[in-house]
């Protein structure tokens, strides 16, 4: 969405991606400013039942 509206990365408080169809690969990414991101990890219900990727899926990224 950045590239296509050609917007400032400083602009956005939030990135999001997958890496499933790009990488052909299994999970993903969040970016924002380290209070948001600390939010998240502490409130989430996600981060408690998530897992690490794997090594070979670390391998492909």
């Amino acid at each position: 969405v950045v590239d296509y509206w050609k917007c400032d990365f400083k602009d956005v408080d939030v990135l999001m991606g997958t890496f499933t169809k790009s990488f052909a690969a299994a999970g993903g990414y969040i970016a924002g400013n380290k209070d948001l991101i600390n939010h998240i990890r502490t409130t989430s219900h996600g981060t408690a039942y998530a897992t690490s990727m794997s090594p070979p899926v670390v391998e492909q990224i």
